[in-house]
């Protein structure tokens, strides 16, 4: 029947162009045929970023604009129809993975699932916008009854001279055959449409994914294309940002001085978990919400950076702490105070008056703390990492001598009192009376808040740790 029809239609088609027939003054029919199955939900392939849905209401508007710009089609009438989005065919009823005809069922209410969404009708403002309207408002639930609905469609081609069929499907097997039932086997009004109009319809396919679909037709209607999107809408470059780590002290630290970034392992995550920088700058940020970390041995820091609204991702790292501790040369402690200078690559930097427990936040690296008191001097070299927390024990012998006239300088050496609570170690740590009050802080490990010690330089803060640890734990400033 097939090879019949086919050689009829050339000869019928021959015949039609030798009698000089004008096109213009013959009726034309468009049918627009959207796919509204429940795959449709699905991403496009080709488009990841929208489903398959929204890029169908894409080309539909492609499509529409097409038909409009054709001259052979400015007086043609246009309708549009839908399959798929009437009757909900549930998940479980196919077999996942499988894309054969038999995951399908051969018949039922899902297999007579299309209808005309807007009639046949002059492709005028009106029309456009109720077929947009149309489209929008389906809802992707049911089969993919290809055969069915263009057996629809060829029936209502009977009272025109010319027809065409756009057709936009994800589709990907055949819906409500039998194993051995093709999609041509099923057009049973087709031969009814020829032998009234001597013509086959024109099918265009709009596929949203890689589909047989037209090899399928075309054992049928030879006049089946494989249309790509008439003008296809661009997607538009993602706007890519700078994002910028920034390692800072979770505390005032002397010098002003900043982590050194190079000594932590620095990742930037998307929110998959996928790194996508070793770096603290990343150029090629797109709009999202990111994790920035910061490892060093045991200690693992965070945050959460969401770009645009901020593009420079700051972690805060626990300064180490040092907690001074005076003693005489029989290492008994004594409550004295000194005036300290920390010494780093040949800088100075002030620390102020530091007391026997009192403690300041200094930044991770080798330095040398030089204290004044009286009229002498002592340097103690140390080295400290972040977060740790360190004891520097400092003799007194040798800085203090006799005034001129025979007194003893500001501020003379005293044992410490048994008696004497909060300042010896027994105590827990803390100030002797006229001593300036501690201001304990403690530093936060996700890099989220700030802790900033206003009194720098003014006074000393106390800590009753003393053993070294790579925590972030608590700490004293001064």
């Amino acid at each position: 029947m097939i090879v019949n029809l086919l050689r009829a239609c050339l000869i019928a088609a021959l015949g039609w162009s030798l009698t000089g027939n004008d096109a213009n003054a013959q009726s034309k029919a468009v049918a627009i045929v959207l796919d509204s199955s429940r795959s449709m939900v699905n991403p496009s392939p080709e488009r990841p970023a929208i489903s398959r849905e929204e890029h169908a209401l894409k080309v539909l508007d492609e499509v529409l604009d097409e038909i409009a710009a054709d001259p052979k089609s400015k007086n043609a009438d246009v309708q549009l129809h839908i399959f798929g989005s009437t009757f909900n065919w549930p998940r479980n009823q196919r077999r996942l993975g499988l894309r054969s005809s038999k995951d399908y069922p051969e018949n039922g209410p899902g297999c007579d699932d299309s209808y005309s969404a807007v009639s046949y009708g002059k492709l005028t403002d009106n029309q456009r916008n109720a077929i947009r309207r149309e489209a929008a408002l389906a809802k992707p639930l049911g089969l993919t009854p290809i055969s069915q609905t263009l057996d629809k469609i060829f029936q209502g081609f009977m009272s025109f001279d010319e027809f065409e069929i756009k057709l936009i499907t994800d589709f990907e097997a055949t819906n409500c055959l039998g194993d051995a039932i093709t999609i041509c086997d099923n057009l049973e009004n087709l031969e009814e449409l020829f032998n009234a109009t001597g013509r086959l319809p024109k099918v265009d396919v709009y596929s949203l994914t890689k589909s047989d679909l037209v090899d399928k037709l075309r054992e049928c209607l030879p006049k089946t294309t494989d249309a790509d999107d008439p003008d296809p809408v661009p997607e538009p470059e993602p706007e890519v940002y700078s994002v910028e780590l920034q390692l800072v002290y979770s505390e005032n630290v002397p010098g002003g001085v900043l982590p050194d970034t190079s000594e932590f392992d620095v990742r930037l995550l998307n929110s998959a978990g996928e790194v996508l920088a070793n770096d603290t700058v990343f150029p090629d940020g797109e709009a999202g919400t990111y994790l920035v970390t910061a490892a060093r041995n045991d200690l693992v820091l965070q945050t959460r950076l969401r770009v645009p609204d901020r593009r420079v991702a700051r972690i805060e790292v626990p300064p180490a702490t040092v907690t001074i501790v005076f003693e005489d040369r029989d290492g008994v402690e004594q409550d004295e105070e000194a005036r300290a200078t920390l010494i780093r690559n040949g800088r100075r930097v002030p620390v102020g008056i530091v007391r026997t427990y009192g403690a300041f936040a200094v930044g991770s690296g080798v330095w040398e703390l030089d204290v004044e008191l009286g009229v002498g001097s002592k340097t103690v070299p140390f080295e400290v990492t972040y977060g740790e927390k360190k004891e520097l024990r400092i003799e007194l012998s040798g800085l203090k001598r006799k005034a001129e006239n025979g007194s003893e300088p500001k501020g003379g050496t005293t044992k410490l009192p048994e008696q004497q609570a909060g300042v010896g170690p027994s105590s827990g740590g803390g100030t002797s009376a006229g001593a300036i009050s501690n201001v304990p802080v403690t530093p936060p490990t996700d890099g989220s808040q700030n802790s900033t010690n206003n009194n720098f330089g003014q006074g000393v803060a106390s800590s009753n740790q003393q053993s070294p640890t790579s925590s972030a734990g608590s700490s004293s400033t001064l």
